[in-house]
């Protein structure tokens, strides 16, 4: 039986689509029709690595060569501070991704943002991605319902753990669901790099199969991965 958290996403989202493409929603003044939204979970962002380290994820004062806020897990020797962000699940058309439900798992598919700023929401740096050089960083959501939503997809996995407790797993997307399987995935992996501060651990987006990550190692980077607690 489906939980009452995916029952309600679903129907929300399916409800605020569908109104949204009305003849008498706003969205006739647009040839572009709006994502709508909906927050599902708010916690601090924390990054493990495969042996359980873990690094709170926040905004604090980086940025990359361009002068863009990018994301840090701490300066040398320490961890970032704890941020809250929100995650949102969306209904987009272009995107085509639903929320699904496997045994006691729900996976999500939207936004997320730092739950102080519901106008930015956390995405890539560079897009078309860019091997190397794509940071993640705070800047304005769009709600367009279309390419624009690629670099600011995400999903929240809802799991069970041990104890019983929820686990709340983070992915960047990045695709449409309609897209070509190619075999590989978004992944994040820290390098040491930094305009300001020069010695933050910063996350940067990969793409690649499974396989080429060894031992939580992807080429000569630490992987981590993303949640909210």
């Amino acid at each position: 039986m489906r939980s009452i958290l995916a029952l309600l996403a679903a129907s929300l989202l399916a409800s605020s689509a569908s109104a949204t493409n009305s003849p008498s929603s706003s969205s006739e003044c647009s040839s572009t029709p709006a994502v709508i939204c909906i927050p599902i979970k708010t916690g601090v962002l924390v990054g493990a690595d495969v042996n359980g380290t873990r690094r709170n994820g926040a905004f604090e004062g980086s940025i990359d060569q361009n002068g863009n806020p990018i994301l840090d897990l701490g300066f040398y020797g320490e961890t970032s501070p704890a941020q809250q962000f929100t995650f949102n699940a969306c209904a987009s058309t272009y995107t085509g991704w639903d929320p699904v439900e496997t045994g006691s798992n729900t996976t999500f598919y939207g936004t997320l943002h730092p739950a102080k700023n519901k106008a930015e929401c956390v995405k890539a740096s560079r897009w078309p991605y860019e091997h190397y050089t794509t940071a993640l960083t705070s800047a304005a959501c769009s709600t367009a319902d279309d390419a624009s939503q690629l670099p600011q997809t995400w999903s929240l996995s809802v799991t069970r753990n041990a104890t019983g407790a929820h686990d709340y797993s983070l992915t960047f997307i990045g695709a449409r669901k309609s897209d070509p399987s190619t075999g590989s995935q978004y992944g994040f992996t820290a390098y040491w790099a930094a305009e300001r501060p020069v010695n933050a651990l910063v996350p940067f987006l990969f793409y690649a199969p499974p396989s080429q990550v060894v031992d939580g190692q992807f080429e000569t980077g630490t992987v981590y991965k993303f949640s909210l607690v």
